[in-house]
């Protein structure tokens, strides 16, 4: 069994050689347009979503490169770090060494923003063609590419579309295809995003918590000092940041927890019912929130951490009274992900039942009429071989007929099992590369066929010993 592993990783590791260039260029594709669609709020339809965009980021990045800029409570207080208006100053900085004013470096900061929501979408390609193949990638990398929510929250200089951008790709990195990619550098870098989510939106901690967990109990059992270390490091490090800028380590996580649980300073600022995200939800997507809810679901089976991690933020988020659309941006984002997921498995259902019926390409219908005549031979061979049963010995015509018999029903199963492996492999639009394929055919299509060419080949051993003894070969 462990060679057959090694084998199929083997294969699966040419086959990803070979298709490398081919989806590189695809992948590229679907993160253009996902850019470019998250250009539009930057310079189309310029605008803020809330005040926070510009309050508690770009003008504390403001306040950093050039000295000047308004003051809001909240960084007064210390309820806020300064990762993110830190990382914003940098890219101030750059660009305001080529043009000076807003008109400059307000379009940088929002076309880097813009970079960083695309690369979500660029992860929904990747998860959909470990899946379902490149067309597979496609549709979900570009079903979340235009989704309106992820264009309109994409560029924000918000934590939490940040946060929410980050947490894709450590969900990405925290969900190998193949256990061998589950490497020491890849859980490293998994535990540092997530742990980065985390310090950027508190609010986040549980579900990253759990998906954390779930990793290191499965995915990065052997490497899980490594995930562990990586995000133990992002955590001093923020902490780190805290104690320059503020006073002592992770102050800014205290003071915000403690502004908004012990002094209820959210309740200020409005107090909404816990279903208010739930009938925001329903009533903005309208007629579109029914079909999202089922793909959701359908994507779920492939994706299921996403899914998971979806569902605690926005139960997390329902538990405290000041509720507002953009908080649940990151439990928006992965739902439209899984979605896309569920879409593409979808789109292959329905490829699969055309391609049934006779609509597939034409090297479909070529490999059907080979797979005929090769069932026409299969059936002639077992005519001879009837005609020759009947020259035996009556003694030993029954045993012969059994073993004739049960030799033609072995060699049919296992052609109808192959044919049945090839159809899963191209009806479902699924490259023999896939997981999902190697999982389906290390549970059972594999060894099926081994137990159908055992008997197969006992059978045959059968019949030809009784002929044997009856002088015919």
């Amino acid at each position: 069994m462990s060679l057959d592993r090694e084998l199929l990783h083997s294969k699966k590791r040419s086959a990803l050689a070979e298709s490398a260039p081919a989806d590189s260029a695809v992948g590229a594709a679907v993160f253009a347009v996902a850019f470019a669609a998250r250009l539009l709020p930057v310079f189309v339809f310029p605008g803020i979503n809330h005040p926070d965009e510009v309050f508690q980021t770009v003008e504390q990045a403001h306040r950093l490169v050039f000295g000047t800029g308004l003051v809001p409570w909240e960084f007064v207080y210390g309820t806020r770090s300064w990762v993110l208006p830190g990382a914003l100053a940098g890219v101030m900085k750059l660009a305001s060494q080529f043009c000076a004013g807003p008109s400059c470096y307000m379009p940088v900061i929002g076309s880097v923003l813009a970079a960083l929501g695309a690369a979500s979408a660029l992860c929904a390609f990747l998860w959909g063609r470990r899946f379902y193949g490149t067309a597979g990638g496609v549709v979900a990398g570009v079903f979340a590419a235009v989704w309106i929510d992820a264009i309109y929250f994409g560029p924000r200089a918000l934590s939490d579309s940040v946060a929410a951008h980050v947490l894709v790709i450590g969900l990405y990195a925290s969900t190998p295809g193949l256990p061998e990619a589950a490497t020491w550098r890849r859980a490293a870098v998994a535990g540092a995003l997530l742990s980065l989510a985390a310090s950027l939106r508190v609010q986040l901690s549980p579900a990253i918590a759990v998906i954390g967990l779930w990793g290191i109990f499965t995915t990065f059992r052997n490497q899980w000092l490594a995930f562990l270390g990586g995000s133990l490091v992002i955590w001093l490090l923020y902490g780190a940041v805290d104690a320059f800028t503020w006073s002592y380590p992770f102050e800014s996580l205290w003071h915000n927890v403690a502004a908004n649980l012990f002094y209820n300073i959210q309740a200020e600022y409005g107090v909404s019912p816990w279903y208010w995200y739930l009938s925001t939800v329903l009533e903005y997507w309208t007629g579109l929130a029914g079909a999202m809810a089922a793909l959701c679901l359908i994507g779920a089976i492939r994706l299921p951490q996403p899914f998971v991690a979806a569902g605690l933020i926005a139960l997390t988020y329902s538990l405290f009274g000041h509720k507002e659309l953009r908080f649940i941006y990151p439990a928006v984002l992965l739902a439209i992900i899984v979605s896309g997921i569920g879409l593409a498995q979808l789109v292959s259902w329905i490829s699969a039942t055309l391609r049934e019926r006779g609509w597939g390409w034409r090297g479909d219908r070529a490999e059907r009429d080979s797979s005929c005549r090769r069932r026409t031979d299969a059936a002639g061979t077992s005519e001879r071989l009837g005609a020759l049963s009947k020259i035996v010995d009556p003694r030993q015509r029954h045993g012969l007929g059994v073993a004739l018999r049960g030799a033609a029903r072995s060699r049919l199963r296992c052609r109808r099992a192959r044919r049945h492996l090839v159809r899963h492999r191209r009806l479902c639009v699924v490259p023999p590369c896939s997981a999902a394929l190697l999982g389906h055919v290390r549970r059972s299509t594999r060894s099926r066929l081994r137990c159908l060419q055992h008997c197969c080949l006992r059978s045959w051993q059968t019949a030809r010993r009784r002929l044997c003894r009856a002088s015919l070969l």
